[in-house]
Order: C-alpha cells, then structure tokens, then sequence
C-alpha cells in the first residue's frame, strides 16, 4: 500500500508508552487520520511511587565509595549476619557489623561506627533513644574510658535489611563512565596524580589514608546528592541489584523471594501512593493488596514477593516525588513571608510544601536564589520540623529560630545563617564566605571555602573534600526561642559545647596535585577572635522571655569574661573622669562613629536598616496554617515594614 503510515500508540498499564507506525487500509479514509490508542491490561495503574528526598540527600556522605563496598560484599554481609543469630538476624548489632567492616572493608572502629550511627539517624531512630546514647557516650568520654565507650556502642543496633540499603545508598556518588557517555557532564577521571584521594578512615586532626570505605571523588560526581532526577535513576538503574542483596534464596536462582520485612525496609528510599499522593504509603503495604499481588508477584501463601515481577513493577510505577523540590517548585507555591531587601531587582523564591506533606519527614522549605534579602522566622507550622533547603542564597541574612528535622546550605556565598535547632544532619556544600550557626546532630561540610561555623553537635563533625580555610567555633548565640528548638530536636543542652573541634576528615594527601594538611582544611577560632552573637530581635511578650546560653569551652569564656572585665573598667575609668557635658557627648559621638564604621565594614548597617527603620524587628509565632498561595507571584511583604506573623 503506498498510502502514508497512521501512527499507532499503545498505551501500557505501567505508565509505558510505544509510539510506532502502521499502514492504512486502503479503503477507509477515517483510518489514515485518527491514531488507535489499545490499552494493554486494562487502565493506567493508580499506583504511584517516587524517590524519597531525604535519605540520598543527607545520609550518603560525600565521597565515592571505594571498590570493596561491592554488592558481592553486602551479600556476604547478609549471608554473616543471618550466620551469627539474634545478634545479626533480624537486628545487626555494632559488634557483628564492626568484624565485618574490618576484615571485608579495611576500615576501623571509628569509620564503622561513623557509618553505623549515621543509618540509625536516617532509618527514624527515636530522637529520645539518640539523645540517651550521645549522653551515655558524653559521660564515658569526660571518664577517659575508651573501653567504657565501646561498650555503649555494642549495644546498639539497626535493622540488617534498611542497613543493607543505606550502604548501598553510597554508590550514588560512584562515578559511572557509561553514563558520562552519555551526558554531556563527563566525569572521567582526572590522572592518577591529580585525583583527590578521599577516605573515611581520616581521623580527628588529619586526613586518611588510601582504602577505607570511600575512594576518589570529583566534582561533578559530589552533586549527585542534590538532584532529584539523579535519584530516579539511581532507582531504576539499581533497584534489581539491590532486591537481590536482600532476597531469601540465592540472587542465581530461578525463585528469589523477598520477605515482606526485606520489601519494608525499602520505605528508607522509596515511597508511593494509590490515591494521588494524599495517603503517603510503603512498598510493601502497597504490593501486599489483594489487586496489585499479580502486578508485584505478592504470594499469601509464601508471604513474600517474587524480586522480579516487584522490580518490574516498581521501576514502572516510578515517578516524580509529588512532594519533591521540583514539584514545589512547578506549582508557584510560595510562602507569603515578609522579606527585607535593600536590592531593586526581584528578589528569590520561598516556598514549601508543609500544606501537602503527609509525614513531618516530608515537609520541605526551601529558599532558592535569595540575594540581599534579610529573612526572619520565629518558628510555626511551616518551618518546625521541616527540612530547610538554602540553595544558592548570596549576600543576605536567614535568621529562622525554629526546630529543624535537617537542614542543606547549597552554594550559598558572603551570607549569614542562623538556625535554631536540627534534629538530623546540617550539610554545608559548596558555600563560601558564609557564617553558620545552630545546634545539630551532626555537622557535614564538603567542598566550601573560607566558612566559620559555629555549631553545638554531639557527634563528629564530617568534613568532605575540597574545604579550605574553614573555621570551627562553639555556639555563640542566645535567643529565648532556643530552649524551645533543643527540646523539641531532642538535643540536651548539657552535652554543650559538644564536639566541635573534632572534626573527621575524608580528605587525602593531595588535592589538585598540592599538599593538604588539616591546618590548611580547618582551624579552630582563636579565643581573641571569639564574640557572643546579638540576634537583633525583639521577641514578643508571649514567648518564652528566659534566655537560653549554651555553656562555652573554657578558654572561650575566659576570653569573654575578660572582655567584659575591660569593659567595666573602661566605664568605671570615664566615671572617675568626671567629664562634662560637651566632654560626654564627644567621647559617645566618638564611640557611636568607631561602632558605625564598624558596622558598615561588616555589612551589618545593611541588614539592620533593611529589617526596621529603628533596626530591630519583632518576632512572634506565626498561626498554622501558613498563608501560602499558588501563583506566579512573589509572596512577601517589602523591605521597611515591621517583621509580623503570618
């Protein structure tokens, strides 16, 4: 038939689609004009499933994994723990893992601790439970018992199967040369010499050596962590692999079944829905329904899922995360907050999806490109316990005073951040010229330059590679909303100043063919250098009016108290003066100029003028719900107006 071609498209139950060509019949001039759509099985799937944000964007350090951490090796890990009993099977306590991790992975105490710790912040650990053990550990070290400390820690333990997946979780940042094939990105590695050697067998004040659990790692492999688009096909490119880490029988049989506690540990990484994202559920409480068994190969009799057919089926279900960073922003929804900025041309984007989370581990805020901009929150329905993403913010101040659950500081430059509190992990990437200050659970810095921060952590922090000139320091800041956020983060206060200076580097011995020590990587702050931060706020009358200070090392507040102790005797040496008043009124005009002059070399007489024409800002708590609106508009009032609730 020399007639044109109709195109034809089959439409499949599981979202796939099939786009091709068929020839018309001759007599019928309807056909050549009209496309056959044949559905397979009979409708679309209401299934839906995604990638959930935060496990790949907190718990994967950053660094490449190294060679060892291989799937064959996990299924030995598997196969060992099962081996060893109630202490590896269903719960894996530290000590099976620490054996493991020693003999198979060439990595210490410190490292596998590092790493076993990290999975029980990420798999929803009860915070009461976490707070218990930093402090049983705190107490142990001020006794200088090593021993007494490893002794806490085998006690501990994880679920075999989600610890499996968080492990396995790391190869995101592995570099894939098929795949820079294919993009236009490449990352090929650079020559042996000029690689960066990174290692998470680095201890407190110096950087690791080669093997460990982590190996070289570049640039453009560090941000995978970020990109939603990268954990869907992370998903699909692996979920096979990983479903047979976890089966029961042998991943070379024809029968590999996956229990219904195997399928439920996958909640760490994905999750789906049958009603269009309003009732968030598992994979396994999804599959185990009676209409879905023939889809995901769920068996009554066995109780357990055949791992091809629930890959197949998964994989083609798999979609964007409806309450992901790209769906919030896709739908304009930003958050009406009053923002203080001294710059003519449009400021950022603000918005959340606290109005749509099902789960508190989905709230999301994120503040996207905001420029010399002053932002101000006192906690509230939107912001507590929400995760707070900081991407690309330069040249402004974000004061938000309110219970965190984890919080990302991503390219931000010349900018000021203080948090209240957060539960989780604080990640810092990719920031310049920024001051940090919170209290967090842990304390994860990659590839940022000349940073100070200023945080109270428990636990170590984690330094990745590529920082340079960063600056540790204790806690600084006191606000009444303070006591508030470490409560509710389930962070005691008297484990403060915690373990700042600690640090545990995953940085090697060269970087970009140059030497690299852990002075050049980070330094404390010099007590001389070292100033109590002043929130320049004015709290209303309905919050808690007691002040929170968190303690100082020693030689901090021996520096402090002899900077008060000048100061005094300054005042006691003008009174004894007996000034008159024109003397009086030179000397505070003359103070008043050196403190201005102070204030406009800082930036600081920006951000106050921007907040309130008197400089100070009242803070009170907004009322949930927030009133967000969806709209290509910005939301927010205008710089020069009094900060209010919402």
């Amino acid at each position: 038939d020399s007639s044109e071609p109709t195109p034809c498209t089959v439409r499949m139950s599981a979202n796939f689609q099939y786009s091709g060509s068929r020839p018309s019949s001759s007599g019928s001039r309807s056909s050549s004009s009209t496309s056959a759509t044949l559905t397979a099985t009979g409708g679309k799937s209401s299934i839906t499933f995604w990638v959930r944000f935060e496990p790949l964007t907190f718990a994967v350090f950053p660094v490449s994994p190294c060679q060892r951490l291989t799937p064959k090796n996990l299924r030995k890990l598997v196969l060992h723990a099962r081996s060893k009993g109630a202490s590896g099977f269903p719960q894996l306590t530290f000590p099976v893992w620490r054996l493991f991790a020693s003999e198979h992975l060439a990595s210490g105490s410190d490292v596998a601790w590092l790493m076993f710790h990290a999975c029980m912040m990420t798999c929803g650990t009860n915070p009461d439970r976490l707070s218990e053990l930093e402090c049983r550990l705190h107490e142990e070290s001020n006794r200088g018992g090593g021993s007494a400390q490893e002794t806490v820690r085998n006690q501990q333990s994880v679920d075999l199967f989600t610890f499996v997946i968080f492990l396995y979780m790391q190869k995101i940042n592995a570099i894939n040369l098929r795949r820079s094939h294919q993009t236009t990105s490449a990352e090929w590695p650079r020559a042996e010499g000029d690689a960066s050697e990174s290692s998470l067998g680095g201890g407190g004040s110096g950087g690791g050596g080669s093997g460990g659990l982590a190996a070289s790692l570049t640039a453009s492999a560090a941000g995978k962590c970020q990109d939603e688009q990268t954990h869907v096909a992370f998903v699909q490119e692996n979920l096979r692999e990983l479903l047979d880490l976890l089966a029961e029988s042998d991943a070379y049989s024809d029968n590999v079944q996956l229990s219904r506690e195997a399928a439920d540990a996958l909640r760490l990484l994905l999750a789906g829905s049958d009603d269009g994202g309003r009732t968030v559920r598992t994979v396994q409480e999804l599959g185990a329904q009676p209409r879905m068994a023939a889809s995901s190969g769920y068996s009554k009799v066995t109780r357990s899922f055949a791992c091809r057919p629930l890959a197949t089926w998964i994989i083609a279900n798999l979609g964007q995360n409806p309450l992901g960073v790209q769906a919030m922003m896709a739908s304009s929804t930003r958050i009406c907050w009053p923002l203080h900025s001294d710059a003519p041309k449009p400021r950022g984007r603000v918005c959340s999806n606290a109005d749509k989370a099902a789960a508190p581990s989905d709230k999301l805020v994120l503040l996207h490109a905001v420029s010399r901009e002053t932002v101000c929150r006192a906690g509230g329905h939107t912001c507590d316990q929400a995760s707070l993403l900081a991407w690309r913010c330069s040249d402004s101040a974000l004061y938000l005073l309110t219970p965190l659950r984890s919080a990302s500081l991503h390219k931000c430059a010349r900018s000021m951040v203080l948090l209240g509190a957060c539960s989780g992990t604080l990640l810092v990437d990719q920031c310049s010229d920024c001051v940090v200050v919170a209290a967090c659970r842990r304390l994860c810095v990659s590839r940022s330059v000349r940073c100070t921060l200023h945080v109270m952590t428990p636990n170590q922090p984690v330094i990745g590679p590529g920082c340079e000139s960063l600056l540790l320091a204790p806690h600084h800041a006191s606000f009444p909303q303070l006591g508030r956020c470490l409560r509710l983060c389930k962070l005691n206060k008297s484990l403060a100043p915690g373990v700042y200076n600690r640090p545990h580097l995953l940085t090697g011995a060269a970087v970009d063919g140059h030497s690299v020590t852990a002075a050049s990587i980070w330094r404390p702050m010099h007590p001389a250098d070292f100033f109590p931060m002043s929130v320049p706020f004015q709290f209303s009358e309905s919050e808690d009016s007691e002040i929170t200070c968190l303690e100082l090392p020693p030689e901090y507040e021996e520096a402090v108290q002899e900077r008060m102790k000048r100061k005094r005797q300054f005042q006691e040496l003008v009174s004894r003066c007996r000034l008159t008043p024109g003397q009086r009124r030179q000397l505070t005009d003359a103070v008043q100029q050196r403190f201005n002059r102070w204030l406009t070399d800082t930036g600081l007489s920006r951000q106050l003028a921007s907040l309130d024409r008197d400089a100070y800002v009242a803070m009170r708590q907004e009322r949930p719900p927030d009133s967000a609106r969806s709209s290509n508009g910005r939301g927010g009032g205008t710089g020069g107006h009094r900060q209010n609730a919402e």
